[in-house]
């Protein structure tokens, strides 16, 4: 029977098993565990209970000034919103800038000319500040009896202007200054009507 049984291809010799040291410890503790139930429930009973004792969450902890800081925070927070600006003031436009001094040389405007006296064919450049206020401008002027002519320039451009003329008139023009171009140059120009000189006078008014 034995010898059949070494014989025989099928027959496989039975080799005992050598496990890892993990795998027996685990087995152990199954085991272990399986044995004696009423231990691991001792065990975990006793942590609740110690967890329970040495918590700190027992001690009842107050924060004096937790409130204390809350309103200064909220005080803080007010004041400076309040210090950024005042939301019922009324705010007053700014006050307009002073109105640069005429140029050196220069009549102000509602101010008669010096009269002056042209041979005829002569001229004469009257330089008047008018200031940086827009508006309308009347020039009035008086050549007496002998014909002279009046032109009005801005800023290189010719604004105004008469014919030779007699006596007394007045021209006017649209003034809309440029920054920094407050002036107009007023040209007299002497007649050639059998006067040896012209005699005249003129006022510029200002802007309205």
């Amino acid at each position: 029977m034995i010898g059949l049984r070494q014989n025989n291809k099928h027959f496989r010799k039975v080799v005992p098993r050598e496990n890892k040291w993990w795998y027996r410890y685990i087995r152990g503790m199954n085991w272990f565990s399986f044995r004696y139930w009423w231990f691991n429930w001792l065990v975990f009973l006793g942590c609740i209970f110690l967890f329970w004792w040495f918590c700190p969450c027992n001690n009842t902890t107050t924060i004096k000034n937790c409130n204390i800081n809350d309103n200064k925070h909220i005080n803080d927070i007010n004041a400076i919103i309040d210090s950024c600006c005042d939301c019922n003031a009324i705010v007053e436009p700014p006050e307009p800038p002073e109105p640069p001094e005429p140029p050196e040389g220069s009549t102000p405007c509602d101010n008669k000319v010096v009269p002056g006296s042209l041979s005829p064919g002569e001229d004469e450049t009257n330089e008047i500040y008018l200031g940086p206020q827009a508006g309308n401008i009347t020039i009035n002027y008086n050549m007496f009896r002998c014909m002279d002519k009046i032109e009005v320039f801005y800023n290189g451009n010719k604004v105004a202007s008469t014919a030779f003329v007699r006596h007394t008139g007045e021209i006017s023009f649209n003034y809309d200054p440029v920054p920094n171009v407050y002036t107009v140059d007023v040209k007299i120009t002497g007649g050639n009507d059998n006067c040896s000189t012209t005699t005249w006078n003129f006022t510029v008014g200002c802007p309205n």
